[in-house]
């Protein structure tokens, strides 16, 4: 929406206080926030009377400043069960001398346990290394059991290096075994590096396939795949110029098998020919 829009911004006075927590996935259940009771991120809180609102940060912390009264605060959603309180909405006080309240929520997840791979990645130019990214999020609050992870690669690219260290790389295939569980919001991030042949064979654009299971004995809940829609036949080499031209592309241009040689810039190709060379 475009325009001019009007809004008023309440002075709360000096008789305000403010109320701050963290809202978070109880997983052992004992009412404190531990190294694996994940906060809940970016979930709005609703504070009545009022109809005030706040939102909660990456780590479930929360703060809001109000004028002096009594509230309850209740996070949105039903996918949430109150552990402590017990109870939601949550009732507070911010009264003077010490207008605060600290009011962190524990609370269980209602929401089936859902893991989703993420790939990601630059072109595959010929002659280069190509790198790719990929993760297995969780996106609800329960806890899961350890993790196992297969990246597939097109069998036209060689297998250089990874991150975290794989447990097995057999031929075109990538696997981590054992990784340890994602507990509520968490994410494991993945790093493959390949190499891309001089010459490839671009019949078909090379694929990537990252697929993951929560364990050794299920069969994989979900697989990844990119594919890019198209790959450069030939080989990168550094552009020799020949005569003057109007415009001055880029340095670089594709070789192809035929010997002719075509400038590029911006994914256009500008007319040359270039004699033959040899690879």
């Amino acid at each position: 929406m475009h325009g001019d829009h009007s809004f008023v911004i309440e002075d709360l006075g000096s008789a305000c206080g403010n109320v701050s927590g963290t809202l978070f996935i109880d997983h052992d259940q004992d009412c404190a926030q531990d190294a694996n009771d994940p906060g809940v991120p970016f979930r709005v809180l609703n504070i009545e009377p009022g109809s005030e609102l706040a939102i909660t940060s990456t780590h479930g912390e929360y703060s809001r400043n109000l004028p002096l009264g009594s509230y309850t605060l209740a996070p949105s959603g039903s996918d949430l069960y109150p552990l402590c309180p017990s109870s939601s909405p949550v009732p507070f006080d911010l009264t003077t001398p010490i207008p605060l309240a600290a009011l962190d929520m524990a609370d269980s997840s209602l929401s089936s346990l859902d893991l989703e791979t993420f790939i990601s990645a630059g072109p595959a130019r010929p002659g280069f290394v190509h790198q790719v990214q990929g993760q297995v999020r969780n996106t609800g609050g329960q806890l899961s059991s350890s993790v196992d992870a297969t990246f597939t690669f097109d069998p036209s690219l060689s297998f250089i290096g990874a991150a975290p260290t794989p447990t097995s790389v057999v031929g075109n295939v990538v696997t981590w075994s054992g990784l340890p569980g994602l507990v509520g919001f968490d994410m494991l991030d993945f790093s493959v590096v390949l190499q891309v042949p001089p010459i490839p064979d671009c019949s078909e654009p090379p694929s990537r396939t990252f697929s993951k299971r929560r364990n050794r004995s299920q069969k994989p809940m979900q697989a990844t795949t990119w594919q890019p829609e198209r790959c450069d036949h030939g080989q990168l080499r550094p552009q020799r110029q020949v005569g003057s031209h109007e415009q001055r592309p880029k340095r670089f241009a594709v070789l192809h098998r035929s010997g002719r040689m075509d400038r590029l810039r911006s994914g256009s190709r500008i007319r040359e020919q270039i004699r033959p060379s040899r690879l």
